[in-house]
């Protein structure tokens, strides 16, 4: 009895150990179990003439605020299946951002959260295992990004260097990268099993887990982005 009442009692922290490793698998959100689809804007145009030391509050023009109503209509009216599960739009808290992603988030009725991680490489990887876990039974989320960081979040998404002319990427000087234009809708599958490490040029395709449309209810990609 006593030797069957020690081998309980050397069992219980194994039992425990087994039952909590369980439970962790049971309980991890995996980026293919999560969130499948990630889109990517660039704010729209914004005013010309804005005093530089408040750029943070550069407000868009009037063709900017028609592009925000435009990219709403598409997500929401022309790309009916994504607009029907589309969790939340993200954007840096800079007055332009958040006016475009603005009436996307009224149209389709989801929140619109300031999120200063989306413009800044080092908190990234953080900004994103959150976004998974948050949105674990969502289908997909919109970012509003900026023409010198879409490039960056294309990078951590799995944006090979290989792949810019293909995503509308262009270098600038001292190595910076940068998107041209404004009309670019990025769609990222976060789904596929053969999704290719970020930065891995040399894997087969690349970036197909990437496609780069328009915003243009309709329209193929263009070349500005």
């Amino acid at each position: 009895m006593r030797r069957a009442r020690r081998a309980r009692g050397r069992l219980a922290p194994l039992l425990l150990l087994v039952a909590a490793a369980v439970l962790s698998a049971l309980t991890t959100v995996h980026p293919a179990d999560a969130l499948d689809v990630i889109y990517i804007v660039r704010h729209a145009e914004k005013q010309a003439r804005w005093p530089e030391q408040h750029d943070a509050h550069h407000p868009l023009s009037r063709a900017g605020e028609a592009r925000a109503q435009a990219l709403a209509h598409r997500l929401a009216g022309v790309d009916r299946d994504a607009a029907e599960r589309t969790a939340a739009v993200y954007a840096s808290a800079t007055t332009r951002a958040l006016a475009t992603g603005w009436p996307t988030a009224e149209a389709l009725g989801i929140p619109l959260i300031a999120d200063d991680r989306t413009v800044d490489s080092a908190h990234l990887p953080a900004f994103f295992d959150d976004l998974r876990r948050r949105h674990a039974d969502d289908h997909a989320v919109l970012i509003v990004g900026h023409s010198n960081t879409v490039p960056l979040l294309l990078r951590h998404l799995g944006g090979a260097a290989g792949c810019d002319a293909k995503l509308g990427i262009a270098s600038r000087a001292a190595g910076q990268l940068r998107i041209q234009g404004y009309d670019g809708l990025w769609r990222v599958t976060l789904t596929r099993d053969d999704a290719p490490p970020p930065g891995d040029d040399r894997a087969p395709d690349a970036c197909s887990h990437i496609e780069r449309r328009s915003q243009t209810a309709g329209a193929a990609p263009g070349s500005a982005g």
